[in-house]
């Protein structure tokens, strides 16, 4: 009944215009809402967030690592260079209060949070130190967290007790993005090892149980916030593989959050059961509307995701601050940096599908365009070329690496092309073939 409900609401919806999503301009109000109460500043190329609006304490190790992500969101989208200035300062703001080697924490989930924020401030930065701390700190992770008990996984903490979601389909993810950015094929062979394990082990039906001891024992049950990072990790791994379970087990971990999380209305949940829950949901929506994105499935979830964001943005306070109970207003008095950050990033994550192209390339691994058009790109992986196959009309060739920037450029050429790629370093770059006033872009390796 439940479904039938949910399904018969965004149908609602479609038809009556109320899938409306929060603009572009009123995605970076709240970013701005957000950083005027919380965004200190407190040194040159350094800050961070406070905990609350009291502006007393920073957020903790993994709650800051993840509203910086919303912040890097937010720039992703908004193509603002204040916003961008301040993922790099936040980000060193973090290095300055918890040093770059993570190891004296006993939480393997947070140095896989801080990790993938590193990454993705690499991404946008092209600072080599960021990713460098990325590197470190996962590669910590793994040589201390994963072993053969409970047949694989990664332990929750040091203390071995219990192998939990929130660490495993984050640090899968976290290593897509290693191989994105160093091309080192190990860490593409750990996401694919992480993501068998959570089938094998948490995974039913669309549904990721939360944690497993060493009884075999499912402990926790699903969470918003690890329903999106497998979705994230297995739309990455998809992309590079084209192996169809992934995208299988993306649509039923979608369907599931939709359909057996939701209210009738499909509102996701609040989680406010602990301080480390409020914000659950932002991480499902970063990871949940580049999804949609990536695989064009905008008319599927779409009216879903997006009432979900004018729901946040509708209920915020007289401050533009929004909280984790999107069902109703958001208070004056008091709101922490956590539960305020979850309206910001699905307000801002929206638009990588609803207006897919003006993203670029921040969304990945987007692919736009008519696919009728005739494009190859081979061999791929490559080492010293790869040859286009352009089709008899004259277009333009251009390779970008994962910032966005053009590091070759071939134009008006036909038929079959080689691009000579010996002074590119090894990782992962974009071709991007226009032709006709049509763009497709396709993903090369280059070893």
């Amino acid at each position: 009944m439940k479904k039938n409900l949910l399904f018969l609401f965004i149908g609602i919806c479609i038809v009556s215009g109320l899938n409306a999503q929060p603009s572009r301009s009123e995605a970076k109000l709240a970013a701005d809402c957000y950083n005027n109460a919380y965004y200190n500043n407190y040194a040159s190329g350094k800050a961070f967030y406070y905990h609350d609006v009291y502006r007393n304490d920073p957020l903790s190790f993994w709650t800051l690592a993840e509203a910086i992500e919303t912040m890097i969101d937010a720039a992703v989208i908004s193509k603002d260079n204040g916003l961008r200035n301040a993922v790099s300062d936040l980000f060193y703001g973090f290095v300055d209060l918890h040093g770059s080697n993570w190891s004296n924490n006993i939480y393997n989930d947070d140095l896989i949070w801080g990790a993938l924020m590193g990454a993705r401030a690499y991404l946008m930065h092209g600072d080599s130190y960021m990713k460098d701390i990325a590197k470190f700190n996962f590669d910590l992770v793994w040589d201390r967290g994963w072993d053969n008990t409970i047949d694989g996984g990664i332990w929750w903490t040091t203390n071995r007790q219990t192998k939990n979601a929130c660490v495993n389909a984050p640090a899968a993810l976290t290593a897509m993005f290693l191989f994105y950015i160093t091309g080192e094929s190990h860490y593409k062979t750990k996401a694919e090892n992480i993501i068998s394990w959570m089938n094998d082990k948490l995974y039913e039906n669309g549904k990721i149980n939360g944690a497993i001891n060493r009884n075999f024992v499912i402990t926790e049950g699903p969470r918003t916030y690890t329903q999106g990072t497998y979705i994230g990790a297995c739309n990455e791994l998809f992309a590079i593989t084209d192996n169809n379970s992934y995208l299988s087990n993306s649509i039923e971990a979608m369907n599931f959050t939709r359909n057996q999380m939701c209210n009738s209305n499909g509102l996701l949940p609040d989680e406010y059961d602990t301080f480390d829950c409020q914000a659950f949901k932002g991480i499902f929506a970063r990871w949940a509307c580049k999804f949609v994105a990536d695989r064009g499935l905008a008319g599927t979830y779409g009216a879903w995701l997006n009432y979900n964001a004018q729901q946040a943005w509708d209920n915020r306070n007289s401050s533009g601050l929004m909280w984790g109970q999107w069902w109703h207003r958001a208070p004056d008095a008091y709101l922490n940096a956590w539960e305020s950050s979850s309206g910001v990033a699905i307000m801002n994550n929206v638009h990588l599908f609803n207006d897919l192209k003006s993203t670029g390339i921040s969304s990945m691994l987007e692919k736009s365009g008519d696919y009728n058009i005739g494009f190859s790109v081979l061999p791929n992986p490559a080492n010293e070329y790869f040859i286009v196959d352009m089709g008899m009309e004259l277009g333009n060739i251009n390779v970008m690496d994962m910032s966005g920037k053009i590091v070759l450029t071939k134009a008006e050429v036909s038929g079959e092309t080689e691009v000579n790629i010996n002074r590119l370093e090894r990782g992962i770059y974009f071709v991007v073939m226009e032709k006709h006033n049509q763009v497709r872009t396709e993903k090369l390796i280059v070893e």
